[in-house]
């Protein structure tokens, strides 16, 4: 599962076809409006599919709080098909992380976390959806977030 996460003032443009060959689903979450030039989201009223779209009525300015909000929204379906959670910026290229390690992010200098990758076997764990959102709860930085949650998943 995919990520494409757009902030208040970004606007997706048209989007590659491939993504979607290239991934089992594709989480298209921002504000309102964000990704209406895509061109990838399913029609009104169309219910199923390998597009999902969260709409934002309040900013969601951190990837940590993306990874929350999908592991809560998309608990069962992460359970029922192991895929592997991936986030980026829809504007960003694809990030590729080096090793094994089931959770792997880049940051920048300032804490905030650019892109991430979470192992399917994480990503289908009960504890994501409760200890993300307690770890949402807590002042600190993002690539912080992604420190704990590392370490509170390190043997899996």
């Amino acid at each position: 599962m995919l990520i494409l996460h757009a902030k208040a003032s970004q606007q997706a443009q048209a989007l590659s076809a491939e993504l979607l060959k290239e991934n089992d689903f594709l989480v298209l979450a921002g504000p309102v409006g964000a990704f209406d030039a895509a061109a990838l989201h399913p029609g009104p009223g169309r219910v199923g599919g390998t597009v999902l779209r969260f709409t934002h009525l309040t900013p969601r300015p951190s990837a940590f709080q993306m990874l929350a909000d999908c592991a809560c929204l998309c608990q069962r379906l992460l359970a029922e098909h192991l895929c592997a959670l991936r986030y980026r910026q829809p504007q960003d290229e694809q990030t590729a992380f080096s090793g094994d390690a089931p959770v792997a992010w880049s940051a920048q200098a300032d804490g905030t976390v650019t892109a991430f990758r979470i192992a399917p076997i994480i990503a289908s764990s009960p504890l994501l959806m409760s200890l993300s959102r307690d770890l949402c709860g807590r002042s600190m930085s993002d690539d912080r977030r992604f420190a704990f949650l590392a370490a509170a998943f390190a043997g899996a």
